[in-house]
């Protein structure tokens, strides 16, 4: 265990490796850690308190693993720098301001285990223009988004409960990607849904905060 506040604005730490003997991380355990870019958690954790990286504003991106049940309520708040959130299946609920000012933050994906999301989770996320949804809608409070989130609402194909809008902003299909493969001496891959809709591929060498960059991009044929 990480204790509450235990390591809050230690400001010259940059590089965290959380061990994999750890299940649990306090409350404000490393709030205020300005200059800490880089975080590994390990497959283990199960709790991440509230507060738990609040305000640190050059946190660059985040694997959440799956046995982390609940993202607490302010556990990534202004993290200004937070463009890239990956949240591993096994997540179940978002609570409210989880994601408070993340303004660097322009798509995540739900994995289709959350079952309960709190749509201020985003507030003032104001870049997030993408929210992708694996599985069935969750359980929604409140019912809109606000305070300057307006994202687009992605659902797989294959999945059911969603119509034309969801808490007030417009659904469509999310483009599935195939393996790629080499096609007439190009490299292809296969796009499946989505017609109409505008594509990107990206990539980036370090998954824990390196820069991504657009390799391709193009629009999805009718």
């Amino acid at each position: 265990t990480i204790g509450w506040g235990a390591f809050s604005s230690c400001t010259h730490l940059v590089d965290l490796v959380i061990p994999g003997g750890v299940t649990n991380i306090g409350g404000m355990a490393f709030m205020g850690c300005s200059r800490l870019m880089n975080v590994t958690l390990p497959a283990g954790l199960a709790t991440l308190g509230s507060s738990a990286f609040e305000d640190c504003a050059s946190l660059a991106g985040i694997i959440i693993p799956g046995g982390v049940v609940n993202i607490d309520s302010h556990v990534f708040a202004n993290c200004t720098n937070l463009s890239r959130v990956v949240l591993t299946e096994g997540v179940q609920t978002i609570d409210w301001l989880a994601f408070l000012n993340c303004t660097s933050l322009k798509r995540i994906t739900i994995p289709e285990s959350v079952a309960s999301l709190d749509t201020w989770a985003f507030i003032e996320c104001t870049n997030l223009t993408q929210l992708c949804f694996s599985g069935n809608p969750p359980a929604v409070v409140p019912p809109s988004f606000s305070w300057g989130v307006a994202p687009t609402i992605y659902y797989r194909h294959g999945t059911t409960g969603w119509g034309t809008e969801f808490c007030g902003r417009p659904t469509a299909i999310w483009p599935e990607f195939g393996e790629p493969a080499l096609a007439e001496g190009r490299f292809a891959v296969p796009v499946h849904g989505g017609a109409g809709q505008s594509v990107a591929i990206e990539a980036c060498a370090d998954l824990n905060g390196g820069a991504w960059e657009i390799v391709a991009s193009g629009t999805v044929p009718t």
